[in-house]
């Protein structure tokens, strides 16, 4: 039969929990972190209406595998030119579309 203290020690020791190792990358590592996390970037089209009524379309874009800057540049060119088609401004004196 145990004693209560020794009951109370044995519930401690169950209790505790190792101390985890401190883990340390190496150079190599931070590189390649940091290289993959900027090719998470999102892409997406937010549209807002100004104070005159018009609306204002921003359209991020981001580099796909295989892809190229102008590549994606094109790929929001062409975006924004469907939603300016969409939405045209109501002021006249708009810039023509791009070709």
């Amino acid at each position: 039969m145990t004693t209560r203290e020794e009951y109370h020690a044995e519930m401690q020791k169950l209790r505790e929990v190792p101390a985890a190792k401190p883990y340390r990358l190496n150079y190599s590592q931070i590189i390649d972190r940091l290289i993959t996390r900027g090719r998470a970037q999102s892409e997406g089209t937010v549209l807002t209406l100004n104070a005159k009524g018009d609306v204002q379309a921003e359209v991020t874009t981001a580099v796909h595998e295989g892809e190229t800057h102008p590549d994606a540049t094109n790929r929001a060119i062409a975006e924004l030119d469907r939603i300016r088609a969409k939405y045209p401004r109501e002021n006249h004196d708009a810039p023509p579309p791009r070709k």
